[in-house]
């Protein structure tokens, strides 16, 4: 109860239950109420998310990140392929791959956001950007068992005061920086 299902290769029209799973993830969240869980079944993903002050308390389930992937390609250069603004709420986003993004892979500028075996790859901007906005909803990302890896600018980038993230068995690794594609090695 409380759970809606989605499945890429699920016929169109589906109500988001397990029998009758949503296509796409933009179709679950937007049915999606405050607290829900969201169970992503194997499969790519095309499209960009929002996570808005609504789905305080959101569980986004991927089965697993070498099978699911949010290939955000789809959008622009300042897109990233999931923005998230919780104002003071939180969500769990786990079993992911969130890859080629033109912009960051993630990008929060308020609330608090946990990942967890989430692999950030091959992103334009930076694999994730945690950006407080406005001092009274700071920002801040846990990541726990998460590779950041191969993201055109920076793994991860961090802006303005109040602004916390924290990295459990997590790697930051080879990202390549610039037309050169120098890389760097940060693991921790």
């Amino acid at each position: 109860e409380g759970t809606l299902y989605v499945d890429v290769a699920a016929a169109e029209g589906g109500d988001g239950s397990v029998e009758a799973p949503f296509t796409t993830l933009l179709a679950a969240l937007s049915a999606a109420p405050g607290g829900a869980t969201v169970a992503v079944a194997a499969g790519t993903y095309r499209e960009t998310l929002e996570l808005g002050s609504a789905l305080g308390g959101l569980v986004l389930a991927g089965r697993c990140r070498e099978l699911v992937v949010l290939d955000a390609s789809v959008g622009d250069s300042s897109t990233p392929g999931i923005r998230v603004a919780l104002g003071a709420g939180s969500a769990l986003l786990s079993g992911f791959t969130v890859r080629d993004s033109r912009y960051a892979g993630i990008l929060v500028t308020s609330g608090e956001l946990t990942l967890r075996e989430v692999d950030l790859l091959a992103n334009a901007f930076s694999g994730m950007g945690v950006v407080t906005t406005n001092r009274l909803t700071p920002a801040s990302a846990l990541l726990e068992d998460c590779v950041v890896a191969e993201n055109i600018g920076a793994g991860l980038g961090m802006y303005y005061t109040g602004t916390e993230v924290t990295l459990r068995r997590s790697v930051v690794r080879d990202q390549a920086r610039g037309r050169d594609r120098k890389s760097t090695r940060l693991h921790i």
